[in-house]
């Protein structure tokens, strides 16, 4: 379930370990599951579902 405070986004970028929308870093074990690229990684803090930005 998506938070009602992130304005309908459902998507959110991470660069440099940090998702960009909620601004908070992610723990190493996040960051290592989205370079797998094998499973829907979603935030902790935000319910956001997350990308690799570029």
């Amino acid at each position: 379930m998506l938070n009602k405070k992130a304005d309908h986004k459902a998507l959110a970028a991470v660069k440099a370990g940090v998702c960009k929308g909620c601004q908070m870093r992610l723990p190493t074990v996040t960051i290592d599951q989205l370079h797998k690229g094998t499973d829907l990684i979603i935030c902790e803090n935000c319910s956001r579902i997350l990308y690799l930005e570029d």
